[in-house]
């Protein structure tokens, strides 16, 4: 606005920056057997596919499909195979603190890998399905990058005009 005393004019803008924060997800991949499984070794672990979506100002929620791979024998005829697992898992994190907000004109960006260990055999997921699971733990971490804007005020002065 324009004050008489003054020849200048305030305009609100906005400070893009980019806020980058670490990723840690933790998870557990079920895969049903009706009987336990021998020699379970885990030989990798994939991220198949990943997003970050904001669900508010400061936040967003990460989620990812994930694959373990592993081999194993089966206990009744001593076949050697390799299977895979494979699981969702998302978390939410806080990238910065108002008055900083969250762009929904730029996406954000995500890199995220995983491990997985063995966790053993569980005999039975619920009373009423008689089938149990070989589970796998699953660690993701990674990091997230999403432009922020902040709010500020810019002086601009009037041009002199030409007589």
């Amino acid at each position: 606005m324009a004050m008489p005393d003054q020849p200048c004019q305030e305009l609100c803008t906005a400070i893009a920056s980019v806020a980058t924060s670490s990723v840690q997800m933790t998870g557990v991949c079920d895969y049903r057997v009706s009987n336990p499984l021998e020699d379970v070794t885990v030989t990798g672990c994939t991220i198949q596919e990943s997003s970050a979506s904001p669900i508010s100002d400061s936040q967003a929620l990460v989620s990812a499909n994930v694959s373990v791979e592993f081999t194993a024998v089966e206990a009744s005829s001593g076949i050697h195979f390799s299977a895979e697992c494979q699981t969702h898992m998302s978390v939410v994190v806080t990238l910065f603190n108002p008055p900083a907000t969250l762009s929904d004109q730029l996406p954000c960006t995500l890199s995220l890998s995983c491990t997985a260990r063995y966790g053993g055999y569980v005999p039975h997921l619920t009373p009423e399905i008689p089938i149990g699971a070989e589970e796998f733990i699953i660690t993701g971490t990674g990091t997230l990058s999403c432009p922020n804007c902040q709010p500020a005020v810019v002086n601009v002065q009037l041009c002199p005009t030409v007589g």
